[in-house]
């Protein structure tokens, strides 16, 4: 829940409580240069939208707040800092009225985004074990997606949906 920085002579130099009433955020990791600490949070009222993975220094300080539109869960950076997160993708169909599916969302280092992955286009839409969960009011919950992370071996996301119960494994282009 409490994500801190200390220096070496035991001394705190920051502090977030990141799980707290109002929001949630299970994700945090050291940047992949090493120089900050990256996590996210997000108001547990889905009706609020201010999701961001936030960028502090070593020292303590803050650098960066990048913007998580309908993000949730967890996030990886890519070797070039790119960061890429899960992002609600909601959508009206026919049959089922709003579902929401998932999507993989890049963020470049200036901050550009792009959609690199959505359930949308892989897979048919269709009654999961959380579909008619209540965890998103506004819709059918179809694939939940929850994991996603970077392999540098093969250079490519590992990404999981809890409801479609399926494991993506996705090109780092899309």
């Amino acid at each position: 829940e409490m994500l801190a920085i200390w220096n070496t002579q035991g001394q705190l130099l920051w502090a977030v409580r990141q799980y707290d009433e109002d929001h949630g955020g299970i994700d945090s990791r050291v940047s992949v240069d090493g120089k900050s600490i990256l996590f996210n949070r997000f108001s547990k009222d889905k009706s609020i939208d201010d999701g961001a993975i936030h960028e502090i220094a070593l020292d303590g300080t803050p650098r960066k707040e990048n913007p998580t539109p309908k993000g949730h869960h967890l996030f990886t950076q890519l070797p070039d800092k790119s960061l890429v997160f899960i992002q609600l993708d909601e959508r009206d169909t026919a049959e089922h009225s709003l579902v929401c599916g998932d999507a993989l969302i890049k963020i470049s280092p200036t901050g550009e985004t792009e959609t690199l992955f959505s359930v949308w286009d892989h897979m048919p839409v269709t009654e999961t074990r959380f579909f008619y969960n209540s965890f998103y009011p506004q819709c059918k919950d179809w694939t939940h997606g929850n994991f996603v992370d970077y392999d540098k071996v093969r250079d490519s996301l590992l990404f999981s949906t809890a409801g479609a119960d399926v494991i993506f494994e996705i090109s780092t282009k899309g």
